[in-house]
């Protein structure tokens, strides 16, 4: 895993990866699409209008578990890190989430991915608490922006 300090926007980034990675929970709305409504799912929903959608029947189909959306430029995988959006992010789930990430890299042949640190924004988590979990799982392929200091 790759460890980045970078300041700006992740967007600014995300053009030079395989895969990007979104946080998100197993919430669904009345109509089926994925509560994304903060931090950087919201910003995922604002950017890729049809991404709440899939994933909602992702998460019906499959549970709260991580999906690859495959598109045109880049792929989406999304990382559970909580249950509910409104509970902070849980590091048993970040773990599980990891390790099933990981392997969608792997299936897919996925040689950059880029993420901001899982359950450390809307998620209330410490970097401190979840770089130890992830760092066992994610290799090089990973880069994770850190948060802002």
């Amino acid at each position: 895993m790759i460890e980045s300090s970078f300041n700006g926007d992740f967007w600014d980034l995300a053009n030079k990866f395989d895969a990007i990675l979104v946080t998100t929970n197993g919430i669904l709305k009345k109509d089926h699409t994925l509560v994304m409504g903060a931090g950087i799912a919201r910003q995922f929903a604002e950017k890729f209008p049809t991404v709440p959608k899939t994933l909602g029947d992702w998460v019906r189909e499959n549970g709260n578990k991580p999906c690859c959306i495959h598109g045109s430029a880049r792929s989406i995988i999304s990382m559970p890190t909580k249950n509910h959006f409104k509970d902070n992010s849980d590091l048993d789930l970040i773990t599980k989430s990891a390790i099933l990430v990981k392997e969608i890299a792997d299936r897919w042949g996925f040689k950059t991915i880029l993420s901001t640190a899982p359950g450390c924004g809307m998620g209330n988590l410490a970097w401190a608490e979840v770089k130890p979990v992830i760092a066992g799982i994610w290799d090089d392929r990973f880069t994770v922006l850190t948060p802002r200091r």
